[in-house]
């Protein structure tokens, strides 16, 4: 101990100089490398949270940015397409929606629901209508610009990604909340698909009856009140004892020839004058008489053949209908246009082959309205018609108002068709 202090003792000057100079450079040199190394999260905080996961200030603005620039590859592919990009419906921008647009990425990512490569391709075709070349479309990127930086396919590939499966993951739960219930779905299913082999063979019951038992007073009682407050129905295995509502009602039987006779003693030939006098201007006038029944029926046999074989191709040549009705091309063609003038014949129309057009998928969409009144009705109609993809709309009296017979090119389009265009009506 006394070598040690006196070393203390002999150095301490030097020491508490050396003391000072660590201190000095604590104080002034050692703060600054603390916040260059804490640095890099303070000027990127996180701005959006939520349980499992969070979104950085920088994460969101180039999100944002993305989706900017996706809308704008999107509107510049349609107009090189030919189509009007003011009247196509953009994916939602703004900081609000690409984060709950994140969210239901999330939550699609722990569904298992995902959106290939191929899907987005097939999205971009769909979108154009087929009509811009892979060219085109690589053109239309490189003229993108995220900054001064150019935007690469792959980052414009993962935005379009985001927006496709919030937006079925979206689809699939209002899908979900507004059709029919699983168990209704799944009853349905077993009635159309599962079927039961049996073997049966017919067994007298009149051999089996006289070794039942009759019910006692007691045993008929207590079924009676089992089921004295069902009504009867012969679908179900229960019986019903409850008396159905019965309607009461009184009549009233007269002898109308004794009431004429009594009458025709008190009524005179004078009474009878004055009543026709009164009120033959009202209850005697004379209706006109009807005209006379037209000679030629509005269609004949040979009007009725010519209407089938129009109806299955309206192409066909005077000279073949000719052939094949027993007529003369003059008075055929008179015949053909006296059944255009008179309606039976309201056009002539094309059967498009939808396979080469690509538009071969059909869905059929029930649709329940809010307000059944006649303004909603005809708002309905009216926009209904606008719709490209709707080739029939019809009027349902069930649990629906309206069936709308859709086309599309696949399923994709059918889901934008429907999320985006008749979901909106």
């Amino acid at each position: 101990m006394a070598g040690s202090f006196n070393f203390f003792r002999k150095y301490q000057k030097s020491m508490l100089v050396a003391v000072a100079v660590l201190a000095m450079l604590a104080f002034f040199v050692l703060p600054p490398f603390l916040q260059m190394g804490a640095g890099s999260s303070s000027a990127d905080p996180i701005v959006v949270s939520w349980k499992g996961g969070g979104v950085r200030e920088n994460q969101l603005e180039r999100a944002v940015a993305m989706r900017t620039l996706a809308n704008r590859f999107l509107m510049q592919a349609a107009a090189a397409a030919g189509r009007d990009p003011s009247r196509l419906p953009a994916f939602p921008e703004g900081e609000e929606l690409v984060v709950r647009e994140m969210l239901l990425a999330k939550e699609a990512e722990k569904i298992g629901l995902t959106v290939s490569n191929t899907a987005i391709n097939e999205f971009i075709a769909a979108w154009t209508n087929n009509m811009v070349r892979q060219d085109q479309l690589d053109g239309i990127i490189a003229g993108l610009r995220y900054g001064r930086t150019p935007v690469l396919a792959g980052d414009l590939f993962e935005s379009l990604r985001t927006a496709l499966v919030a937006r079925n993951t979206l689809l699939l739960f209002q899908t979900g909340f507004s059709g029919d219930p699983p168990g209704w779905r799944w009853d349905f299913y077993k009635r159309l698909e599962q079927s039961v082999t049996i073997k049966a063979f017919p067994v007298e019951v009149e051999n089996f009856a006289m070794s039942v038992e009759a019910p006692s007073e007691s045993e008929l009682k207590a079924y009676f009140e089992k089921f004295k407050d069902n009504l009867p129905s012969a679908r179900s295995p229960d019986p019903g004892f409850k008396e159905p509502h019965r309607i009461r009602y009184a009549s009233l039987m007269a002898d109308q020839k004794k009431f004429e006779d009594e009458a025709g003693k008190t009524i005179t030939e004078k009474d009878v004058e004055d009543f026709y006098e009164e009120n033959k201007e009202v209850r005697f006038r004379q209706s006109p008489p009807d005209p006379p029944p037209s000679q030629e029926p509005p269609t004949d046999s040979i009007d009725q053949k010519l209407l089938n074989l129009l109806a299955k191709d309206s192409k066909m040549t005077l000279k073949t209908l000719s052939e094949k009705v027993g007529l003369s091309m003059s008075p055929l063609q008179a015949r053909i246009k006296k059944l255009e003038r008179e309606g039976y014949i309201l056009g002539y129309v094309a059967r498009v082959n939808h396979a080469l057009l690509k538009k071969h998928h059909i869905a059929f969409v029930q649709v329940s309205l809010s307000d059944t009144r006649a303004n909603a009705l005809d708002t309905f109609n009216r926009e209904v018609k606008k719709l490209a993809a709707v080739e029939q709309c019809h009027m349902i009296a069930g649990n629906f108002d309206y069936l709308l017979k859709v086309r599309t090119s696949d399923i994709n389009a059918y889901r934008v068709e429907l999320a985006e265009r008749i979901s909106t009506l």
